[in-house]
């Protein structure tokens, strides 16, 4: 199911990247990254996959609950196109995974680990200003949600495309937030490849309209 040609690296290895003086781990094969930061005493985590100009950031707190997803991807026009979804659990309190995303953050990290210093280049290097931005409420975001990011072997089980196609979260029992996965889970492949039909992008303008109700 997912690449494997590299070799997994263990998942008890922890590598020196340091975060205000915190160990943490970096796993990577493929497409796939996994790394673990400690930011003023919370463990927060950021998952990333890419695949050509196709790349996406989530963030993920110590519950493995989700707090910011971002990505980019060549849009219809043929355009680098970034959207940023960031998920808060209160109303007017920023999400915590927004200064893990942030580009130089990223950018100071540091670890001798293989491959840390491409995906370090290729991920603090989102644009400064996304071409869209949303903010989602939903007081579950804060809770655990049963997101699985290895699997038995201590390979990345996660991929995004599993999180918005299954929507295992509070939100999807809301109709607008049901709405907003299953059009972002329609569009993905489009996301991902870059390969646009129209109904790729009629996808994508519906969770525009999902998430316009969200914003609400």
């Amino acid at each position: 199911m997912f690449r494997s040609k590299l070799g997994w690296m263990l998942l008890g290895l922890c590598l020196p990247v340091l975060v205000h003086g915190a160990p943490a781990k970096f796993i990577s094969s493929g497409d796939q990254a996994f790394l673990e930061v400690t930011v003023d005493g919370s463990v927060q985590k950021i998952y990333t996959e890419s695949n050509g100009d196709y790349k996406a950031l989530m963030v993920l707190g110590e519950k493995n609950n989700p707090e910011l997803l971002q990505f980019s991807y060549v849009d219809s026009s043929r355009k680098i196109a970034t959207m940023v979804l960031e998920l808060r659990s209160e109303k007017d309190v920023p999400s915590p995974g927004l200064q893990v995303a942030d580009n130089k953050f990223i950018s100071s990290l540091s670890s001798d680990a293989d491959g840390f210093r491409d995906w370090q280049a290729r991920f603090s290097s989102f644009p400064a200003q996304p071409t869209e931005s949303y903010v989602i409420t939903d007081a579950s975001f804060a809770d655990p949600i049963g997101i699985e990011i290895f699997d038995e072997k201590g390979g990345i089980a996660l991929r995004i495309r599993h999180w918005l196609c299954n929507c295992p979260h509070g939100i999807c029992f809301h109709p607008a937030g049901r709405c907003l996965m299953d059009a972002l889970c329609g569009s993905w492949n489009c996301i991902e490849t870059g390969n646009w039909g129209p109904e790729c992008e009629e996808a994508l303008q519906e969770a525009r309209r999902c998430m316009a109700v969200l914003h609400q």
